[in-house]
């Protein structure tokens, strides 16, 4: 099973911390391996940044090197002041995604600054089965906490108690010893497999699998860690409800209202000119949320009863708001939040002035009209209006719109944008391929071409937002 939260695989990081493991000289280095055009960039995030200052620098094997040369980055830390936080190295990398370092860091009374890395567990993930049916568990490390998923189950938060006797038993057993093994029983038609991966927030991990065949304490070691997470097993509140999202939405709130039915929808802040929404179901342990009013975005969240965790792995993101990998949308009191006060929210309408004569058309759900409202929400916009082809009137925009084209049999009070610049009203029928911006409803032909005139004709548009 994927993880939602991306690791980098070994063959693409070393890690190396310079000299001792916990470093007593007037200042500390470390050191990273990568490469250019794909290696993983490096950043540093300190929990107190008033301790320490730091540089860093990049050295290469050759004076001039190649495409694709290999190279350390080495970080500098100066003390500036006595104290203690944590140090996370964070390294992303656009072939094996993010990854997160772990340390402590700390500076004495004459400015020493020491750094030891932790050993602290940061993704467990454990898949075993054959004739019987597969189970799989899952631990991360998001935000400092820690959360499991086992098998199909929603995620669930695990305390610290928990995963430190795991990490125990990663010890009592010798399970480092088991890296690299990959062995099979080519003699035995059925059985068990399993895969095994354990990482470290210094970097180490462990890697295993076997069909049919296993390293030393195999069953000890895992059916004690397996009783450990099966024992742990709670019962989430059903996920029905609205969630916020702890960040900045589109110009105000950014919610997500899950209902029992299995249906959704997402509104994105009140700058935003659409309202998705879908179907969502439990996959893999993990919300799955399919859009199926326009844009078709699928995306995957972690469900922890009281909130939403975003997973950007394998997920389309938004359309205003692109949410980082672990963003959080907190679950609401129903009594301020529910799917009614959700559905009367105020949405944009495009206004339409023709000789006098006002209509109102509600935009469609495509990035064309997103686009339009949103220079629209800046000031409102007359054109002059040509006739064309005896179905419509065309004019020109003062600026280029993103195409969602695609083959239309036009109807009369129909909004259309061609060719990304020009936009028509049309009052008779014709097919074309072109995107549908908006439709006034609720008028014939005859009266609007009646409206609109013989020869040129002033349009204005602009946006209003309705309750």
């Amino acid at each position: 099973m994927k993880t939602c939260f991306t690791v980098l695989f070994a063959l693409i990081l070393a890690i190396s911390v310079i000299s001792p493991a916990v470093c007593e000289a007037a200042g500390a280095e470390l050191s990273f391996s990568s490469f250019d055009g794909g290696g993983p960039e490096f950043s540093v995030i300190l929990e107190d940044e008033s301790l320490v200052s730091y540089t860093s620098a990049r050295s290469y094997a050759d004076e001039f090197p190649p495409p694709g040369a290999s190279y350390r980055e080495t970080f500098v830390f100066t003390g500036l002041k006595p104290g203690t936080c944590e140090l996370t190295v964070r390294s992303s990398s656009p072939i094996a995604g993010e990854h997160e370092f772990l340390y402590t860091l700390s500076v004495d009374g004459e400015l020493n600054v020491s750094i030891t890395a932790q050993r602290r567990l940061t993704r467990f993930w454990y898949t075993h089965g054959g004739y019987n049916a597969p189970q799989s568990y899952e631990i991360y490390l998001l935000e400092d906490s820690y959360y499991l998923i086992r098998g199909r189950v929603p995620a669930q938060k695990l305390d610290d108690a928990t995963v430190q006797k795991i990490e125990a038993l990663i010890s009592e057993y010798g399970l480092e010893s088991w890296d690299g093994f990959d062995e099979s029983n080519e003699y035995v038609l059925d059985g068990e497999d399993f895969s095994l991966n354990i990482r470290f927030g210094d970097g180490t991990q462990i890697t295993a699998s076997g069909n049919n065949a296993f390293p030393p304490d195999y069953f000890e070691a895992m059916g004690s860690i397996e009783e450990i997470l099966n024992g742990d097993e709670k019962e989430l509140p059903l996920p029905f409800g609205t969630y916020k999202y702890e960040g900045e939405g589109f110009g105000g709130d950014f919610t997500i209202t899950l209902r029992a039915d299995g249906t959704y929808s997402f509104y994105e802040g009140m700058l935003s000119s659409y309202i998705g929404g879908g179907h969502y179901s439990f996959e893999d342990g993990l919300l799955v949320f399919s859009e199926e009013a326009g844009f078709e975005l699928l995306n995957r969240f972690l469900y922890t009863g009281d909130a939403l965790l975003f997973c950007a792995e394998d997920s389309d993101n938004f359309i205003y708001v692109k949410l980082p990998d672990g963003s959080r949308f907190v679950r609401q009191p129903d009594e301020d939040y529910d799917a009614e006060a959700e559905a009367l929210r105020p949405v944009p309408v495009l206004a339409i002035e023709v000789n006098g004569k006002r209509f109102y058309a509600e935009p469609e759900p495509n990035s064309s009209a997103e686009v339009l409202v949103e220079k629209l929400s800046e000031g409102g916009l007359t054109l002059l209006m040509s006739d064309y082809g005896g179905f419509e009137k065309v004019g020109d925009l003062p600026w280029e719109l993103p195409r969602n084209d695609e083959k239309i049999t036009t109807r009369p009070g129909d909004i259309i944008l061609y060719q990304g610049r020009h936009i028509t009203l049309y009052y008779a029928e014709n097919t074309w391929t072109f995107t549908r911006i908006a439709r006034i409803d609720g008028i014939s032909s005859e009266a609007l071409k009646s409206l609109l005139g013989e020869g040129d004709v002033e349009i204005k548009f602009w946006v209003e937002w309705s309750e």
